[in-house]
């Protein structure tokens, strides 16, 4: 199976639905959701055509595939149009998906200078190309979003008001992104990192395993 188009909107695709289907190299799809691992460990997958139906893009769908870009066809009112190695909200605000072939530094001139405030859950997840990300408008990093992306060692956000769980889990950073005592911070967000140092302001809540096997601290 190398090539794949579904043209239909009512398809529904559970998760993990092309799991290892390493022959796979393109796929055509209008289904209104790509679930969770839709096309996880499939390794020779590049080309994804995203259809006018899709509004919604779950965490996980291109873990480790080989995409390098992803065509938005017209007419889609979620995600911005065009062919890219990334998917914008149609606002421009969120970016919802980075493709798995991205390396080195990321910055917002990489997203055509969008001001993306929202980081989509497992957006540049399980990708140890990425060094650095440098999005100073963020304010919110969804769950999952640098997970086991293990050669990230600087990120430069806003400062941030929501830090979802495992959202920095088993990454090289050694300095916390900017937050305060009313940031909402997962399970997990800063485990297995090599943070240095760590300032909980009074009356901050942590949650469980947030700095776990932090082995640097």
């Amino acid at each position: 199976l190398k090539s794949f188009t579904v043209t239909a909107g009512l398809v529904k695709y559970g998760a993990y639905a092309f799991t290892g289907c390493k022959a796979l190299e393109s796929f055509y799809v209008n289904a209104l959701v790509l679930p969770e691992g839709m096309f996880y460990q499939a390794d020779n997958l590049k080309n994804v055509t995203i259809g006018p139906d899709v509004n919604e893009i779950g965490e996980f769908a291109f873990r480790d595939t080989a995409v390098e870009s992803f065509e938005i066809k017209e007419g889609n009112k979620a995600y911005q149009i065009g062919k890219k190695d990334y998917v914008l909200s149609a606002d421009g605000k969120t970016l919802v998906a980075v493709a798995p072939s991205v390396s080195g530094a990321f910055s917002a001139e990489d997203i055509g200078g969008a001001e993306v405030t929202v980081l989509g859950e497992g957006a540049f997840s399980h990708n140890d190309a990425i060094t650095s990300v440098n999005l100073p408008k963020v304010t919110v990093v969804s769950a999952q979003v640098f997970a086991s992306s293990k050669n990230l060692e600087k990120v430069t956000l806003g400062e941030l008001t929501e830090i979802g769980e495992y959202a920095f889990f088993e990454t090289a950073i050694s300095v916390l992104p900017k937050f305060t005592k009313d940031t909402v911070i997962g399970r997990y967000a800063f485990a297995f990192t090599d943070i240095t140092s760590v300032t909980i302001p009074d009356g901050m809540e942590v949650a469980e395993g947030v700095f776990a096997e932090c082995d640097h601290l």
